[in-house]
């Protein structure tokens, strides 16, 4: 009889999940009023850590749009709290990409590329290319 396999580190997940997500991205996205009057749309990519406390660090802008529209992009990332881990010592850090599509019709769609690093004071080869990959799209209000 198998036994249901537990993941041996635990990862930092926004609380109530993507829905949730997807609740926090819509009620707190403002659309730069600059960008508007401009009628700028596209999309803000934003890179970000988080670590094992759940909170957001190391954010930056990898693809950039319009001065304002970034700076809301990082804003809003800055706001996100995700849950706190414990891993027996171990440090984990997880790395998300978040794509902040800035849409005057739609008034915007959220896509996020999440990649998870696992780090340990004891590196090994194995180890350092463990990753996972995940996609999805959040369209907003």
């Amino acid at each position: 009889m198998p036994k249901n396999k537990k993941p041996f580190v635990k990862l930092p997940e926004y609380p109530g999940g993507k829905k949730a997500f997807q609740e926090f991205i819509s009620a707190n996205l403002k659309y730069p009023e600059d960008a508007i009057r401009e009628g700028i749309e596209g999309a803000v990519t934003v890179e970000y850590e988080i670590d094992d406390n759940g909170n957001v660090i190391s954010a930056k802008v990898i693809r950039k749009l319009h001065p304002s529209c970034d700076e809301e992009a990082l804003r809003l990332i800055h706001l996100l709290k995700f849950g706190k881990v414990s891993n027996r010592g171990v440090r984990v850090k997880k790395t998300n990409k978040t794509t902040v599509n800035f849409s005057l019709r739609n008034r915007g769609v959220v896509q996020n590329n999440i990649s998870i690093c696992y780090s340990s004071p004891e590196k090994n080869a194995e180890e350092e290319k463990k990753s996972e990959t995940y996609n999805y799209t959040i369209p907003l209000k």
